[in-house]
């Protein structure tokens, strides 16, 4: 249970707060609530400075109403003594009723708690709490007196499960389950002072056979159940000076009980082999269990009845300390594989900061290194920039130039004129016929021959043919036309060019496909209409060349007529 876990929150720090016969009271740096139990509730606050280490101080109050005594109880958490609990007790609630301290009581919220739930505590709320039933009350080992018969339980209707039960429920620290730590730190808890006797050594022949008797008396009772698996026995020590002696008896679960014994005689300084132990206090593992276990002190019991007892409970708390230490075992051993992953993280995090340091002070260098040498840089672009444009220069015009007109020019007029001229050039006479038959005749003249010729043929003659019309035109179209030259001159001018519209398109547009199409020989026409042609071309003077072209083509076809 948290320390502030029975603290209810009614007004936070630095808040006010209606008081009857008082305008408003701030809380100032404490948070103002209350304590509340089964039969009574009080006022309570806790300063801004309390921590989990902190016990609570009750404050008694006393005051008049009316003429009449009043009392009052305050708990206050985090204060730093006895004297601060008072002062912010009056503070806060003892000036409503000009009320004066009458004591102060440090306990844990477990005794607090109980106090406040005891009916019979609580009999009249109005009384101050006292201080023997907070002391009471801090540790109680279980709600119903144990009671026993000899070696059965009388109390709890005879069960030691529910005995068991009840001393679980008022384990506030848990310690019924927590594994003890040796006869070392508990000695160390309990600030002895180890007291050395060479002849105690020696003789020890009692206490080793009590312990022999307590140990074959626990087998007898756990045939079935866990097993002692060592006995340590302690050295003399004195508490509170007097001498004492420790027997611890581990178990095959892990579990230990601790039996201290004592020499009733506070003035004695040794204990002699004759001298009688008494014990008075019994640990099962870490959690005191002799009020129930040996509730009427000061009898005598015998040693197979207390081991009966002891053993009763072990058996029964058994599974239940083991599911919760192997549950500790779990969680340690996952956090010792956290802390391990951590370190192996750092050690790569550690790693990658070098490697990052050592790449940024490469990278400084090479910043550096490219600042200084600025003559280096001069000469080397020197050597090859130079023969780069000497090798790549010369050959390329001399590839691309010869070759290209030679493969272009000789296979297309042979493969057009011979397979179908007369077809092809019918249906189509726009300046689109002209291209179809040149590339793709042969093979498929219909399907395939329409979308290519317009990317081949229409590009190469506006850049080729203008500069250079005479070289080119002169020698080639002499021997290819003579073969065939009816078929293509005889059908083709009468049916598709008329005088009228060959003027309409001299006169309106000098850049018309045909107007081009019939200087440039790719359409027959008569010499009549060759003439008007020529006529309209020296009057556009702004086309220097077709005059030249038309004359050349007039005077082609004078020398065919005349042949």
């Amino acid at each position: 249970m948290n320390v502030k876990s029975i603290f209810i929150q009614t007004h936070g720090p630095h808040q006010s707060r209606a008081v009857a016969g008082f305008d408003s009271v701030n809380s100032g740096a404490c948070s103002i609530g209350i304590i509340k139990g089964d039969y009574r509730q009080i006022n309570a606050l806790v300063t801004e400075d309390s921590t989990e280490n902190d016990l609570w101080r009750v404050v008694n109050l006393k005051g008049k109403k009316s003429g009449i005594d009043a009392f009052d109880s305050v708990a206050v958490l985090g204060a730093i003594d006895d004297q601060h609990a008072a002062d912010l007790a009056i503070l806060q609630f003892g000036r409503m009723f000009d009320a004066c301290v009458t004591d102060v009581i440090e306990t844990n919220q477990f005794g607090l708690k109980r106090q406040l739930s005891s009916k019979l505590f609580n009999l009249a709320c109005s009384k101050p709490i006292q201080r023997w039933q907070l002391e009471q009350l801090q540790n109680v080992i279980t709600a119903e007196t144990p009671q026993w018969d000899d070696i059965n339980l009388v109390s709890h209707s005879g069960d030691t499960s529910k005995l068991l039960l009840d001393m679980q429920r008022n384990d506030d620290y848990s310690e019924l389950l927590s594994k003890f730590d040796g006869l070392p730190s508990l000695l160390c808890a309990l600030g002895v002072e180890e007291a050395h006797y060479d002849s105690i050594i020696i003789d020890y022949q009692h206490l080793e056979q009590l312990s022999a008797i307590l140990n074959r008396a626990m087998d007898q009772f756990s045939k079935t159940g866990v097993k002692v698996v060592n006995v340590t026995e302690s050295k003399p020590f004195k508490h509170k000076k007097v001498l004492q002696i420790a027997l611890t008896y581990d178990f095959d679960d892990g579990q230990n009980f601790t039996i201290l014994f004592h020499k009733p005689d506070r003035l004695s300084k040794n204990i002699s082999p004759a001298d009688s132990l008494v014990s008075w206090k019994i640990l099962m593992n870490n959690r005191d269990i002799t009020a129930a276990i040996q509730p009427n002190q000061g009898e005598g019991i015998s040693i197979p009845v207390l081991a009966g007892r002891i053993m009763k409970l072990i058996n029964q708390n058994s599974n239940r300390f083991k599911r919760l230490q192997a549950k500790k075992a779990e969680k340690a051993k996952a956090l010792a594989k956290a802390e391990n992953r951590v370190l192996e993280k750092q050690n790569l995090l550690s790693s990658l900061k070098q490697e990052i340091e050592s790449l940024q002070s490469e990278l400084d260098n090479l910043a550096t290194s490219k600042t200084e040498p600025a003559p280096e840089v001069a000469p080397e672009p020197e050597p090859e920039v130079a023969p780069e444009p000497e090798p790549e220069v010369a050959p390329e015009p001399e590839a691309e130039v010869a070759p290209v007109p030679e493969a272009e020019v000789a296979p297309v007029p042979e493969a057009e004129v011979a397979p179908e001229p007369e077809p092809e050039v019918a249906p189509e006479p726009e300046p689109e016929v002209a291209p179809e038959p040149e590339a793709e005749v042969a093979p498929e003249p219909e399907a395939e021959v329409a979308p290519e010729p317009e990317a081949e043929v229409a590009p190469v003659p506006e850049p080729e043919v203008a500069p250079e019309p005479a070289p080119e035109v002169a020698p080639e179209p002499a021997p290819e036309v003579v073969p065939e030259p009816e078929p293509e001159v005889a059908p083709v001018p009468e049916p598709e060019v008329a005088p009228e519209i060959l003027q309409n398109l001299l006169v309106s547009d000098a850049s018309n496909p045909l107007y081009k199409s019939i200087i440039e020989g790719q359409v027959g026409v008569s010499l009549e209409v060759l003439e008007q042609v020529r006529d309209e071309a020296e009057k556009n003077l702004e086309d220097p060349l077709l005059v030249p072209a038309v004359t050349e083509l007039l005077n082609q076809i004078k020398v065919k007529e005349s042949v």
